[in-house]
Formats: structure tokens, sequence, C-alpha cells
């Protein structure tokens, strides 16, 4: 089955162009579906038909994520995304093997929400932009792994914290912590794709986003990164800390994994600060120009291997 899938998966990253609206049997959404099912449940899946993921791409157009699509033809699709979201469905299966093992070595997995909570409390509770009349404070962490954070974080001060976690692997974590015995402390993620937070959580309504080691994985970095800054209430903040610029460079195996994109700093001062840069062998945005001509404030340093981005 597995050789089945990667021979697929080489095809029709060659046919994009025609393959939905050619006489197979199946869409690249159904293909890229049924793999992640099948990566969760072995040979015993049943292929179903998928209504989300990819979307039903009638034909494709432009080299880059930069190309806006004409919107009068419907089903015609940005080339480079598709092939992109093709990867991303086909990088799940190291994500599996990387989170199976750690569900396997559980004490490992729940310090990394253990490290988020104490960076929560310590942070958050701090923050002067919020206004000391804030008594309730709204947090939403993007791609949290498969440990959700303690829903309810108190502060000294008695400031309460709400976490919300939600990542788009959700599903996966739920079959693997069941094959291993694994239990989420606090429950597991809800499911959410950072390029499309719209449909999962309102406008202006959480006072921080958080990030970590995430958004770098996605799809389109920056459309997610607008995404999360929709969700921010006005005078809130996008909080992004990454490894910085892993595996930006073209893929050749399955196991190159699910990062996608490089984080850098431009210019860096001998602090480790300048210019927040995301890019990948194809492409690139210089966002702290971008979201400033958007009326942002942003700042970005470099720490040891670290990006750090506040936004």
């Amino acid at each position: 089955a597995m050789s089945m899938f990667l021979a697929a998966f080489r095809s029709a990253v060659l046919v994009t162009h025609c393959f939905d609206a050619s006489s197979w049997p199946m869409t690249l959404a159904e293909l890229s579906e049924n793999f992640m099912l099948f990566i969760e449940t072995g040979c015993h899946f049943l292929w179903l038909h998928a209504e989300r993921g990819l979307s039903y791409a009638s034909g494709v157009m432009g080299d880059s994520l930069h190309d806006s699509m004409p919107r009068h033809l419907k089903g015609l699709q940005n080339h480079a995304e598709v092939h992109l979201r093709l990867r991303w469905a086909y990088g799940v299966w190291d994500n599996r093997l990387y989170w199976e093992s750690k569900m396997r070595d559980w004490p490992s997995l729940v310090d990394i929400q253990t490290g988020f909570q104490s960076w929560a409390q310590g942070t958050l509770c701090q923050l002067h932009f919020l206004g000391a009349s804030e008594e309730r404070v709204r947090v939403l962490q993007v791609g949290s792994g498969p440990v959700a954070a303690e829903r309810m974080l108190r502060c000294s001060t008695g400031r309460l914290i709400e976490v919300v976690s939600c990542d788009a692997l959700s599903r996966l974590y739920r079959q693997l912590a069941a094959h291993t015995g694994f239990e989420a402390p606090n429950g597991f993620p809800e499911y959410c794709d950072a390029d499309e937070l719209w449909k999962y959580y309102p406008e202006d309504y959480f006072h921080v986003v958080y990030c970590s080691n995430a958004l770098d994985h996605t799809v389109h970095p920056f459309r997610g990164l607008q995404m999360m800054l929709r969700a921010v209430r006005p005078g809130g903040q996008v909080i992004l800390t990454h490894f910085r610029n892993t595996h930006p460079e073209p893929w050749t195996t399955i196991s190159d994994g699910q990062h996608q994109w490089g984080f850098e700093v431009s210019e860096p001062t001998e602090d480790g600060r300048g210019h927040f840069l995301i890019w990948n062998h194809k492409h690139s945005w210089h966002v702290s120009k971008e979201l400033g001509a958007a009326g942002h404030s942003i700042s970005a340093r470099i720490r040891g291997d670290f990006v750090d981005v506040k936004v």
C-alpha cells in the first residue's frame, strides 16, 4: 500500500494541471486525505471520498504563491500551492513516526506543554499591553502538538488565562494515542488549519495567538500569519518562536518531514534584531515590510537557533 501511495504522489505532482479534470476515479484531495487515513490506521483503512483538504482543481496556473487566480474561473487553483499541499500530506508519514516515538516516551512529550504553560504564566501574566483591567485573557495556541495546554491558568495577580490549543493533525494524535496507550493529561487539541483559521475562530477574539515550530510546516505561512492577526483583538499580539531556517530547500524523500519554510532575520544588529523573512527554494516574503505597510508593528530577533517574532 505504501508503494502504491508513493508512486501515486510522484505521478500526481507531474499531472496536477489535469488530474482532477481527467477521467481518473479520484481527485487530488482524495489521494492526500486517504494517504493520511492509511498513515493513521494502516492497511485496514477504508477509502473515503474527501470533502475537504485540497480544493477541486479543474486546472492550475502560476509558478509562485504570489500569483493570484482569476476569480471568475471556478476550480482553477494555484499550481505552486497544489504542489505544496501534496507535499504536506506526503510529509505526514514522518510526523507519525516522530510523534509515535514521543508518545512511547510520554514524559518528554508532556514536558513540551509544561514548558509552554511555564512560559504562559511567566510571560502572559506580565504583558502590560493587555491592560490592568483585563481579568480574563484568551490565548490561541496554533500547532500545539498532541498535548493540549491546561485550559485555564491562573496568574498570581488573579488574572485568568484561557488557552485554546489547536493542530491540523489532531485526528492523527488521537489514533496514535489509542495505539500507544498514551493519555494526554489535558486532552487533545482542537482541529484547525492555520491557513484557514477564519473557519474555526471569530475575528478580533483572542488577546494573544502563540505559535512555536509550526507555522514553518504550513502550506502558506504568510496567509497563516494573516489569519492569526485576524483572530487577534485590536491591541493584541501574535507571538512566534521557530527554529531558524529548517529545511527550506527542495525535498528529496518522504523522510524530509513537514518543514517547508525557512524563518530568517535579515540584516541583524549586534543583539540579533532585524527584518523578518519567510522563504524557501521558490518563494519569499519580506514580512516586516509587508506587515509594516499594512499598519502592523513587528519585531524579530535571532535567539541562538531560534527566530522570535512579535506582531
